[in-house]
């Protein structure tokens, strides 16, 4: 009743089982949200520049939350949080053994290293800022966690909430314990390798930035408008059900009122109407009783909202097109979209990079995906970077960078771009200014003027 409320706040649970019942929920909201997801993992992340089989065996990024989560499934994960609320947190944080003195190896053995904590954005409920060094920086925040209650009962999933508190005191970053009382049980002093922190490694990435402002989840405008449809389908659907059967009435004189519903008859619906007319020589007869309810406006209502709908994102309700679209007319076409879920990917790329630099002691990139257009390069631009290619403005592993993210060849490993290219300085036979530095590999290509055989059996015969 929270999203369909009662038409009659007086009716009975009967009638409102009728309305509930004949609703149908088209859930736009979860398969966009499924779209934008799948769109953001149609191809694989890159961490590090690793290749996939290094990132799994690696010890840190195959567990890296010491629950046996991979950094592919949990950058997963966040996608999925930011996606669905527009808000997810990331803790680095470090278990402490005060009691022992224990080796890096031994500390590995037992599982002491530092780890990443994801927390739901309806955990994180209190934070405080500070200006330090003409900077505006946390200096308190809360998070609710749930754990298990304690009893004697095996079988028992009772849970309890406490509270872990972020917080610099004296320039100095600690954690504290509350229970559900608000009594503080622990006190913590994280130190990395004998060193303390400065600042609250947590690391709360949005839809579109870093940090722990606040704005409205990137899909709430679209499940507003998806209940919205979903309580005209209940009119709608209500409506059919009372209204659209065809019932009989037959008009009987009184005198034989009883004998003719004594009778057994058999006819389309269960259901008819009996009219007692007057007595003996009454009127009598029989008809049809049709709906003339005109539904026409709830539809109209519902088209309406399924268009809003597919302009809010849910692209899958509207309509195809005749023909065949241009790849051009398509992006225009998912513009708005697009844009939206490049921001997220790229926000989720940066906090995740954040992330990982502190769980690997040292700088890190994450790359999401954020070429979301399925049309695949065409032969033209691919003839222009084969040009490029051999006149030495880009190097050989940035045109197959470019080939497999256009969907012009399948990637069978992962191509990292080469950031280290110099351009050939012999390109002014091919027509194109020098530059200094060289073309590893294609000095003899650029002198002679060979031409290069491209993917697909393309070359450039200029």
């Amino acid at each position: 009743k929270e999203y369909l409320p009662e038409l009659n706040p007086n009716e009975d649970d009967d009638d409102y089982s009728v309305y509930i019942d004949n609703a149908d929920f088209f859930n736009a909201t979860g398969l966009t949200f499924e779209a934008f997801t799948g769109m953001i993992f149609r191809k694989s992340p890159q961490i590090g520049g690793l290749k996939t089989e290094n990132v799994l065996s690696d010890p840190i990024l195959s567990n890296v939350d010491l629950e046996g989560r991979s950094a592919y499934e949990f950058t997963r994960d966040i996608v999925n949080e930011v996606n669905a609320v527009g808000r997810v947190g990331v803790l680095y944080d470090i278990p402490t053994n005060e009691t022992l003195e224990m080796t890096i190896a031994e500390k590995e053995q037992s599982g002491i290293r530092p780890f990443c904590k994801m927390y739901h954005a309806e955990s994180i409920i209190n934070w405080k800022f500070a200006n330090i060094n003409g900077v505006s920086k946390p200096v308190l925040i809360v998070l609710q966690e749930a754990i298990q209650a304690t009893g004697d009962d095996i079988f028992s999933h009772d849970a309890v909430f406490q509270y872990r508190v972020l917080r610099i005191e004296n320039g100095v970053y600690i954690q504290e314990i509350y229970d559900e009382n608000d009594d503080r049980i622990d006190q913590i002093r994280i130190e990395d390798e004998g060193k303390t922190f400065d600042y609250i490694p947590f690391t709360c990435i949005n839809d579109s930035h870093i940090g722990l402002s606040t704005k409205k989840p990137p899909l709430l405008d679209l499940a507003n408008t998806n209940l919205s449809h979903y309580r005209a389908s209940a009119s709608l659907g209500a409506n059919i059900f009372m209204f659209s059967r065809i019932t009989p009435i037959f008009k009987v004189p009184a005198n034989m009122w009883k004998d003719f519903l004594d009778q057994q008859m058999e006819y389309g619906v269960t259901k008819s109407i009996v009219i007692p007319t007057s007595a003996e020589g009454g009127e009598s007869g029989a008809e049809f009783l049709e709906p003339k309810s005109d539904f026409t406006p709830i539809v109209n209502h519902m088209n309406r909202l399924e268009a809003r709908m597919a302009a809010q994102g849910a692209r899958m309700l509207s309509g195809g097109k005749a023909g065949v679209e241009a790849a051009a007319t398509v992006r225009l076409d998912m513009s708005g979209e697009l844009s939206i879920l490049s921001a997220i990917s790229d926000t989720i790329s940066r906090g995740l990079g954040e992330v990982f630099s502190l769980l690997l002691s040292e700088t890190t990139e994450v790359n999401l995906n954020s070429d979301f257009t399925a049309s695949p390069m065409d032969a033209g631009l691919i003839s222009s970077l084969l040009m490029s290619l051999q006149a030495g403005r880009i190097s050989e592993p940035q045109f197959l960078d470019a080939l497999i993210r256009g969907d012009a060849i399948k990637s069978e490993k992962n191509i990292i771009t080469d950031t280290e290219f110099t351009p050939s300085p012999d390109t002014e036979a091919l027509g194109v200014p020098a530059a200094d530095g060289e073309l590893k590999g294609r000095e003899d290509n650029v002198k002679k003027k060979e031409p290069l055989s491209g993917p697909n059996g393309l070359e450039n015969t200029e």
